[in-house]
């Protein structure tokens, strides 16, 4: 006879979005439960021995507050929809914010967000869902570069009494783009000669032409304007730019994380800089869109 397959409990859902209903959802006795089934027993004791009404009233209304708890709880998550967001990159060494858009229609009360992977008696913070669209965050820290999953989420509530648990596991399809931790470290740079630094950067003004400037920086569509001889000027015109390529010397990881605290200083001191990687070359510039593009070939490089 064949071994029966072991059941996962729960199962992990990948899908673009989740929609929590009665039938996706699970419900346990929270610690507070536990101790309040017990109380409600004990008065159950006390009321048997002694013979009193007062404890057995006590204990029948405990009970079915309990009872009510286990009804209400549930109803709690029913209704509310996720989606994951576009999560913004960052760094390897840092706490990463992946979002999540929820839509519903009524009011969710005390739910709280966390990965499956933490341990169970650190309880997530409680937020509340109100009507409509909404956005949540999940806090979690990467382990490694490149494109990321934070791992199957639970989603987990206590409301309306805290007698009882109710929780669902969803696994996002959406992955985040984590960079190499920046580490200060050794790195090739190197400069092209002058006659190859003509033209870099971005043009961004005009001057008088001179005979000597050559016919390579005329500003022809000026001139057919009638505007006159008109020579184009660049922003990196006198400005060295440098490639960044990483060291053979050090290991691959660790060449990758000095080329990122590399690229990172070069932006914050507004030099012109591009980047050599395994055949992957990143033409010279600055500012934050190129400083991104180099971080993203960083992190998804082999």
């Amino acid at each position: 006879m064949p071994s029966a397959e072991p059941r996962r409990f729960p199962p992990v859902r990948c899908t673009d979005a989740l929609q929590f209903t009665l039938r996706n959802v699970y419900v346990v006795p929270s610690r507070f439960g536990w101790c309040w089934l017990l109380a409600c027993l004990l008065l159950l004791v006390l009321a048997f021995n002694s013979g009193a009404a007062a404890p057995l009233l006590l204990a029948g209304l405990c009970l079915g507050l309990f009872l009510l708890a286990l009804l209400l709880t549930p109803l709690n998550l029913r209704g509310l929809r996720l989606r994951a967001g576009e999560p913004a990159p960052g760094f390897a060494d840092g706490r990463l914010h992946y979002p999540l858009l929820s839509h519903t229609h009524r009011r969710h009360g005390a739910v709280g967000l966390r990965l499956l992977r933490a341990p169970f008696p650190v309880q997530p913070p409680r937020v509340d869902i109100g009507p409509g669209e909404g956005r949540l965050s999940l806090v979690w820290r990467p382990q490694g570069r490149g494109l990321q999953h934070p791992g199957p989420i639970v989603v987990e509530s206590w409301a309306p009494l805290g007698l009882f648990r109710c929780w669902g596991v969803w696994r996002p399809p959406v992955r985040q783009l984590v960079y190499p931790a920046p580490q200060p470290g050794p790195v090739d740079r190197w400069c092209p000669p002058q006659s190859e630094r003509e033209g870099e950067g971005d043009w961004w003004d005009l001057t008088a032409h001179r005979p000597e400037d050559g016919l390579a920086r005329v500003a022809w569509g000026v001139l057919a304007r009638g505007g006159g001889w008109q020579r184009r000027r660049f922003s990196g015109e006198g400005q060295a730019a440098q490639w960044l390529q990483p060291d053979p010397a050090l290991p691959r990881e660790r060449a990758l994380a000095a080329l990122t605290a590399a690229v990172l200083q070069a932006d914050r001191a507004g030099l012109i800089y591009g980047l050599r990687l395994d055949g992957l070359d990143e033409p010279p510039g600055r500012g934050r869109a190129h400083r991104d593009r180099c971080l993203a070939a960083l992190a998804l490089a082999p």
